[in-house]
């Protein structure tokens, strides 16, 4: 259980990385409509998801990460910040399954 202090926030983000089977390769999912029902708005609105495949040779360069970050609409400091968030996600990512 984690319990920890509440806070105020403007907007939900998604940001996810996953490993495609079928490419062999992670993906990294990120949407500027956030929450946890990411599968609805895929559904929905699926112009809204953002998908990179990454090369695991090269892994994740901030170049991708800024790419992400643009097309999900991120400006400015929340942009920086994404691009940060998601740099070290996958380094969570990759200690995770051994890659």
């Amino acid at each position: 259980m984690l319990v920890e202090e509440a806070v105020d926030y403007r907007r939900e983000l998604y940001l996810g990385i996953t490993f495609s089977r079928s490419l062999k390769k992670p993906i990294v999912i990120g949407s500027s409509e956030g929450g946890v029902d990411i599968e609805l708005i895929a559904k929905k609105y699926p112009w809204k998801i953002v998908e990179r495949v990454i090369d695991p040779l090269l892994g994740i360069r901030r170049y991708d990460a800024m790419i992400i970050s643009k097309k999900m609409g991120l400006q400015g400091e929340t942009r920086r910040k994404l691009v940060d968030t998601l740099m070290k996600l996958y380094e969570l990512f990759l200690s995770l399954i051994h890659i």
